[in-house]
């Protein structure tokens, strides 16, 4: 019992965080709400659909748990996006607006299977939009990254000299 109020409290502590902190850094809040009301509607809808496909000995509280909570934590994911450009001096704002429309529409898709799930009485294959938003969002990290290094290495020759040390080592 006591498990089941932690992990809603942390789920409550991201969420609201989030809407606060969205609000700050000029995020829609309308788009993060849709989220949270989707990732709700997606919970339920794919319980419902785990509990008419294969019976209820198959829904399992810590993996709906885990579910909830990586979910909540993609509402983290567009704000890192816009603290991190402006850390860098880029305006990343359009990117984490993006990123959001991406996982709302991944949500929607998903809530959409679970529905043709239940209907039909059938499994559907799912596509993972969640997956390859943040692994582009990685890629392009790992590229800024690259161009960060390669600007420093031209400019400043102590960290050539500390580079070539390094790679001697």
């Amino acid at each position: 019992m006591f498990d089941l109020i932690r992990e809603h409290s942390t789920v409550n502590i991201i969420k609201n965080s989030s809407y606060l902190l969205a609000f700050f850094v000029g995020l829609d809040i309308r788009a993060y709400a849709i989220l949270a009301i989707f990732i709700f509607i997606d919970t339920v809808t794919g319980v419902l659909k785990v509990l008419i496909l294969h019976g209820g000995r198959h829904i399992k509280s810590s993996k709906l748990s885990a579910g909830v909570i990586s979910k909540m934590l993609l509402l983290l994911v567009p704000l890192l996006v816009v603290w991190a450009g402006e850390g860098i001096g880029i305006n990343l704002l359009a990117v984490a607006g993006s990123a959001l429309s991406i996982f709302i529409l991944s949500e929607l898709y998903s809530i959409l299977g679970n529905i043709y799930a239940i209907h039909t009485k059938k499994e559907v294959e799912e596509f993972d939009a969640v997956s390859a938003v943040l692994n582009l969002l990685r890629k392009s990290t790992l590229r800024l990254l690259n161009a960060e290094k390669k600007k420093i290495s031209n400019d400043e020759p102590e960290y050539k000299n500390a580079v070539r040390l390094k790679n001697k080592k």
